[in-house]
């Protein structure tokens, strides 16, 4: 049987199927026996394995082989007791590791741990383990908000630790507005040549593109001064013309051509061939003669017919293949340029322009200067012109026009907005020495410094790489 086989070399899995395929088909003594040895091989591994890597602190091995155990237990292996001592052995191990952290206070890092683990022992059926270890890491995480809040007396300390708080479900202070924020931009335009539309445009743009970078908080008083300055111009022109397609088609045409052609030719040859010549000759031949007592033998003589071979010269008719010279019609493909003629008209479009901001921005002391530049020189064909077999079908010239240039410009504009806010919270709020209230201040930029993350290390005891998840409001 294949499955003796595959347990036999060792693979238990393999076997296990093979067992199983068979008592699929009718049910089977030697099958049924196959089936609990491959079950009882794999528990034993499993259980092994678990075992071992308990012991070596490889947490998420040790529960998936202890899933794998209580699977093949479930499945008619038994060794329930086992797999129960097993499961009880990984709580007793992996909880001290979870809970190191908390001694020190580090709820993030324990929560990161546990984090990691948090599926495999799920599948190892020790949810029980992970509802008290997420509790006790909640209770720690509310008693540090409980200590550190009253020691925020800062602003976006204040706010960082409210964050911190929220996280782990505790009551926080509310927080109010950063003072470095604004919910909105206060636009003057000193001198813009461009068509009435696109100031509310222009508008629209800066204010994405501050709401996209640290210096903006929703319920933050104020605006942010912004002047502008520049030019979008553009023409269109159109100017009819005759215009043309060319393409290529197939033509077939007859010709003439002189070709070999093979054929059977028939000839006549002479040939020595046999025939059977008839003849007679007398034979003597004896039978009994007399009467009585009186036998005696006789001897008669008989006319007989025979044949005897002869050869003679014939004509006869043969073939053989041969070849000959014919001029037949043939048919011929060669190309043909072909030209449509048609209508159209040649539109083109002459676009440019440049956007100067300077942003004063809060506790700064120079205004942030932006400057964007753009040009589109643009050409297309529009007709109405419809031939099948040039392919040509009606076209709307495809150029950029006032608008979509302006579109163009603005999305650049706020792109590039909010980098140079990015860049300049860092370069105006992240000064070299940090105190936690600068830190908080500063890490709101994801382009802030490593080295500003450790005054809040310092001031919570968690590390950087856990305050960096942490949603502040």
């Amino acid at each position: 049987m294949k499955g003796e086989a595959a347990l036999e070399a060792g693979d238990a899995r393999g076997a296990l199927s093979s067992f199983e395929a068979a008592l699929a088909e009718g049910d089977d003594a030697r099958a049924r026996d196959g089936r609990n040895r491959a079950l009882s091989t794999l528990i034993d591994r499993a259980l092994s394995e678990a075992a071992a890597a308990r012991t070596s602190g490889r947490w998420i091995v040790a529960a998936t082989a202890l899933a794998d155990a209580q699977t093949f237990s479930d499945a008619g292996a038994g060794h329930a007791t086992r797999v129960t001592i097993e499961r009880e052995a990984l709580a007793n191990a992996v909880a001290p590791f979870i809970r190191e952290p908390l001694a020190l206070g580090q709820a993030l890092e324990s929560e990161a741990r546990l984090s990691t683990v948090k599926p495999a022992l799920e599948r190892a059926h020790l949810e029980s383990l992970l509802s008290d270890l997420e509790k006790e890491i909640r209770s720690v995480g509310a008693r540090r908000c409980a200590v550190l809040s009253p020691l925020a007396r800062t602003p976006w300390l204040a706010r960082f630790m409210a964050g911190y708080c929220v996280h782990f479900k505790a009551s926080a202070t509310p927080v109010p507005p950063m003072p470095e924020r604004r919910s909105s931009i206060a636009l003057r335009v000193d001198a813009l040549k461009a068509r009435p539309q696109l100031q509310p445009a222009l508008e629209r743009a800066l204010i994405q593109g501050l709401q996209r970078s640290p210096w903006y908080e929703a319920k933050a008083a104020g605006a942010i001064p912004v002047q502008v300055n520049g030019s979008i111009e553009s023409e269109r022109s159109a100017e009819p013309i005759n215009a043309f397609v060319e393409w290529t088609e197939s033509e077939t045409y007859p010709t003439t051509e002189t070709v070999t052609e093979n054929y059977t030719e028939t000839y006549s040859a002479t040939e020595n061939r046999p025939y059977q010549r008839m003849y007679t000759e007398n034979e003597s031949y004896t039978y009994s003669c007399g009467s009585g007592t009186r036998y005696q033998t006789c001897t008669g003589y008989r006319t007989v017919t025979r044949y005897r071979t002869e050869y003679r010269m014939e004509t006869v008719m043969k073939t053989r293949p041969a070849t000959r010279q014919v001029t037949k019609t043939v048919y011929k493909t060669r190309p043909v340029a072909r030209r449509f003629d048609y209508p159209a008209t040649h539109v083109k479009t002459r676009n440019a322009g440049v956007l100067t901001l300077a942003l004063a921005l809060p506790a700064t002391t120079a205004p942030l200067s932006v400057q964007v530049k753009d040009e589109a020189n643009t050409e297309d064909l529009e007709h109405q012109a419809t031939h099948a077999p040039a392919k040509l079908t009606p076209h709307v010239a495809v150029v950029v026009d006032a608008v979509g240039f302006e579109d163009r410009m603005l999305t650049a504009l706020q792109q590039k907005v909010r980098v140079a806010l990015e860049a300049a919270w860092v370069t105006s709020l992240c000064p070299g020495d940090e105190t936690p209230e600068s830190a908080a201040r500063c890490v709101v930029s994801q382009s802030a410094p490593s080295a500003a993350w450790l005054p809040l290390e310092r001031f919570t005891g968690e590390r950087a790489e856990q305050l960096r998840l942490l949603e502040v409001p």
